[in-house]
């Protein structure tokens, strides 16, 4: 529930306030703007709202507000909305500041009251003539006018009387339970040209509204003084202030332990999710009994918190041990610690323990079996540490603990640590070398110096400029320089700057950044089927391997067609799977030892295209229906599906006839008499002029310029027609068939004719 005012910083200060009264309107403002909240009692319910700016607080003040009640639920049962109109109330349409005679009576019991008439009823503050202000005057007048309202408001937030009698408040009693209200304050006089922003409250009558208690209340003393302490968290939207009681009788009886109310502002709390309390206390060692409750902005109480009990204590004597030095004792190795305390005091402390600790990190721990008496200034450590931290402890009569300075100790050390070992580096791509080593032993080792040689057999120079405290060190060398490897060794120092030998040098090998000298294509010569590559090897003496590779021009897809090393070292290449169709991209690359590549040139070639083409497979064939008219050669064969691939030429011949162009079919007709036929081949052709039963004997003749008229033997120098290529010899003794096929291409390219397949016809 947040409070419904400005909340003016610090304790409240009565007498800096100056009183101001309320001026006649000479102006409308451009917006009136409202707040407003309401709490259900369990008998009645108090609503509360409060103007939001000062020209809303004036306006307000003059003209008065208007509270209307209206039901919207009966028994959690909404209202239709002729209802909720017929349930309208106006409990009071003209709700105004009580004038000036009235309040003086309120002021004698309520501070509260006669801070609001003061701040309504007071000077005038309205100046007329405001150009004739100076900057100052600006100010001062701003600052006023945010005064008068803040805390005109403040007072309300704190008494629910005073909030009514400015007309900022109302208890309505005629309220029922079971019922959900919604109450509107709106402002009087409004002009038709200003935004007026009216307070919308709703609030249900069930039940009764608790309050929280503050908690974590704490309590720290001091010398006749105490500072309270308590969580605000959730409670800045509920409480506009607190009252803190005391009790000196153990908790019997309380009092107020303050006069006005205790308002915090989170700006000027150190901790804004704390309030913060400081009270004196009569005596120390008496017990005081605290606690702390909240007050709401409807004037009501909440619960109390619970109890914190205290006492006073007195303060620490102030005065601690001081240690002036820590030196060689006369036996070899120990330690004399001499510090300083006021004499006068020594009957006020207990007297002296002696602490040490291995650092300054480490926990102090006592040395001294018995407590060291109040006149000893002096102590000798028998056992010291190589390194060793000093702390001295008293406590004063009131158990106040009283510590020295801490000083460091150190017995004679001329002995230097061990060489560290274990050392080993790795450089990574950027040049950033990783050391890393064992930890030495020496509980007085205060670090290591790290040295670096481009030779393991010349002088290391230092490459810290202080010691490493760590087993690790990283470093940045020079990548560009032909020398391979770099050395790392290591000296440890002890806390007296006794430095070991060098330990072992490390060998750190620079990584490669530089690709090897490419390889050069020297000789590129194209052939019938195939392309022929002469080349020039690497330079670089850290190559490894080499790829040759190709992939079609213009598009991606390298693949190597040869892979060899040094070794084995190959200058030339060719190949002979590249289609005559095509362009080809080549390249050789050389990789070195440390994965790096490096390219020849890019070389577009092409083997020579003569027109022959891939050969036909699985040629063969088979007569059907022999001795009947149904008689055919059925034809088989297999060939790569090319883009281009037009179709196929059949040959045929007959009998001892030289063979011949038969008949071309296309690719599409040859797929589809395969698939007809069922062959398992991928193309197919069917040769149904086979009826050679009735064909007429021919008989061969020398060429004449007669021509014979009976048959028989031919005469000398009779003229016979020649024979005919497509008809057997003697069809009645059996017709001897060859097939061969051939693959045409629309380029005018073409296969090699395939294997002849022979049918013999009976």
């Amino acid at each position: 529930m947040k409070p419904l005012t400005f909340q003016p910083t610090g304790m409240l200060l009565l007498c800096l306030l100056t009183s101001f009264s309320i001026s006649a309107q000479s102006y409308q403002p451009d917006t009136l703007k409202i707040s407003g909240k309401a709490l259900y009692t369990g008998s009645e319910v108090i609503v509360r709202w409060a103007p939001l700016d000062f020209e809303t607080w004036q306006w307000g003040a003059e003209h008065g507000y208007r509270l209307e009640r209206r039901t919207v639920k009966d028994n959690g049962v909404a209202l239709n909305i002729g209802d909720q109109l017929q349930s309208i109330v106006v409990l009071d349409s003209l709700l105004l500041p009580l004038p000036e005679a009235q309040w003086e009576s309120m002021a004698d019991t309520n501070a509260m009251a006669g801070v609001a008439a003061g701040l309504l009823y007071g000077d005038s503050l309205e100046i007329v003539n405001y150009d004739s202000l100076s900057f100052t005057d600006m100010i001062n007048l701003t600052a006023e006018r945010e005064n008068r309202f803040g805390f005109s408001l403040f007072a309300a937030d704190n008494s629910l009387p005073v909030a009514k009698s400015m007309g900022l408040g109302y208890e309505d009693s005629t309220v029922s339970s079971g019922k959900e209200y919604v109450y509107t304050i709106s402002i009087n006089n409004a002009d038709s040209l200003t935004v007026v922003k009216k307070a919308i409250v709703v609030i249900a009558t069930s039940g009764s509204n608790t309050f929280p208690a503050p908690v974590e209340l704490k309590a720290m003393p001091g010398d006749r003084t105490v500072v309270l302490s308590w969580s605000k968290t959730g409670l800045d939207d509920i409480y506009t202030s607190y009252c803190v009681e005391k009790s000196s009788d153990g908790g019997s009886t309380f009092q107020p332990a303050h006069d006005l109310p205790l308002v915090f502002s989170s700006s000027l709390t150190a901790n804004a999710e704390n309030a913060h309390f400081y009270d004196s206390l009569a005596a120390n060692g008496v017990t005081y009994v605290y606690r702390v409750k909240g007050k709401s902005p409807f004037g009501i109480m909440g619960p109390y918190s619970d109890t914190v009990h205290v006492k006073g204590v007195p303060s620490p004597l102030g005065t601690n041990p001081v240690i002036l030095k820590v030196t060689d004792a006369v036996t070899d190795g120990d330690l004399k610690i001499t510090w300083d305390f006021p004499s006068n005091l020594e009957s006020k402390i207990t007297g002296f323990d002696i602490y040490r600790s291995k650092n300054l990190d480490s926990t102090f721990v006592k040395i001294n079996p018995n407590m060291l008496g109040v006149s000893i200034r002096e102590f000798t450590d028998t056992e010291p540490y190589p390194v060793n931290y000093y702390k001295i402890k008293s406590e004063d009569e009131n158990g106040y603990e009283l510590a020295s300075n801490v000083l460091l100790g150190q017995p004679k050390d001329t002995i230097p640590p061990a060489p560290p070992s274990g050392l080993s580096g790795v450089c990574d791509k950027n040049g950033v070398v990783t050391l890393t080593w064992a930890k030495n032993a020496e509980a007085d080792l205060m670090g290591y110096r790290v040295f670096m040689s481009n030779n393991p057999d010349s002088l290391f120079q230092q490459v810290t400029g202080s010691w490493v405290t760590d087993t690790t060190f990283k470093y940045t060398i020079n990548l560009m320089t032909l020398t391979e490897r770099v050395y790392f060794a290591l000296k440890a120092l002890d806390l007296r700057q006794n430095a070991s030998l060098l330990s072992p040098s490390c060998t750190v090998v620079r990584p490669d950044i530089i690709p090897p000298a490419p390889p050069n294509i020297t000789n590129v010569q194209a052939e019938p089927g195939k392309v022929h590559f002469n080349w020039a090897l690497s330079s670089s003496g850290d190559v490894v391997s080499y790829e040759f590779q190709r992939k079609p021009n213009g598009r991606p897809g390298w693949e190597v067609l040869l892979s060899f090393y040094p070794g084995n070292a190959v200058r030339s290449f060719t190949d002979s799977t590249a289609s005559v169709r095509n362009w080809w991209d080549y390249r050789l690359l050389a990789v070195d030892d440390a994965g790096l590549v490096s390219s020849s040139k890019v070389i577009k070639a092409k083997p020579v295209d003569n027109g022959v083409r891939d050969s036909i497979q699985n040629f063969s064939g088979q007569l059907t229906g022999a001795g009947t008219d149904a008689a055919r050669v059925l034809l088989e064969w297999d060939y790569f599906k090319d883009p281009d691939l037009e179709g196929f030429q059949i040959f045929r011949g007959i009998d001892t006839n030289s063979i011949r162009s038969y008949q071309f079919i296309t690719a599409v007709q040859a797929g589809q008499m395969a698939a007809t036929y069922g062959s398992s081949l991928t193309f197919a052709f069917v040769d149904y002029d086979l009826d050679f039963r009735q064909v007429t004997v021919q008989n061969t003749y020398t060429s004449s310029s007669t021509v014979s008229n009976s048959g028989g033997n031919p005469s000398q120098g009779v003229y016979v027609a020649p024979i005919n290529p497509n008809v057997p010899v003697n069809p009645q003794s059996g017709v001897t068939l060859t097939y061969q096929v051939m693959a045409k291409f629309v380029d005018g390219a073409f296969s090699p004719l395939s294997q002849p397949v022979i049918i013999q016809i009976q």
